[in-house]
Parts: C-alpha cells; sequence; structure tokens
C-alpha cells in the first residue's frame, strides 16, 4: 500500500511538472508495461511487479519483483525481460537499460 502511496504521489507531481500530456503517457506506459508483464509471466510462470524509470525519456532501470523463486537462471531471466521490453516499448537494442530482479521468499 505505501508503494501504491507513493506512485500516486509521483504521478500528481510529474503531472504538474510536465503538463497535459501526461494522462495520454500515463495509459501509454500503462499499456505497454501490461504487455511486458505478461510477456514475462507467459514465459517465466510467475507474474512480476514492474516499476520503471525513466532518464532522458527512456527506459533507464527496471526493477522486477517476482512472488517466488522462477526456475531459470538469471541469465534467462534477464533475456526474457529485455526481450519483453524491447517488443513492449519498441526499443533499439542500442538502448540499454538497467534491470534489479527481487525475489519474495514464500512463508514456510
Amino acid at each position: 500500500m505505501k508503494q501504491k502511496t507513493l506512485w500516486i504521489f509521483a504521478l500528481l507531481l510529474t503531472a504538474l511538472l510536465t503538463g497535459c500530456e501526461l494522462p495520454e503517457q500515463w495509459k501509454e506506459i500503462t499499456a505497454k508495461s501490461a504487455e511486458a508483464s505478461a510477456a514475462i509471466e507467459k514465459q517465466v510462470g510467475i507474474k512480476p511487479s514492474l516499476s520503471i524509470f525513466y532518464q532522458d525519456g527512456t527506459i533507464a532501470k527496471v526493477d522486477v519483483n517476482f512472488a517466488g523463486s522462477p526456475s531459470l537462471s538469471i541469465i534467462e531471466l534477464e533475456k526474457i525481460i529485455q526481450t519483453a521490453f524491447r517488443e513492449a516499448f519498441l526499443l533499439n537494442p542500442e538502448n540499454q537499460f538497467q534491470i534489479n530482479l527481487t525475489f519474495n521468499k514464500e512463508a514456510t
């Protein structure tokens, strides 16, 4: 819930600073994020939680959180995530972005 509150605050602050185009940009980013998330979930088998950070109008960093541990290697996960984002956001291979992975431990 705390993260959701921070997102809402960040969204409102961004709206004040960028003007009227924000709702349309937000819809586009949300749709592309959902597309990337679905592509990752389809290959990994676990729905990820995504946080995307922009710098100079392009994706600079992506935080990907899985509720559990996928049965894939970190290198395989990285390739899946890169491909999902490159396809959803129409990124060129030259566009480099950082990927941060986190895995929540399941309660035993």
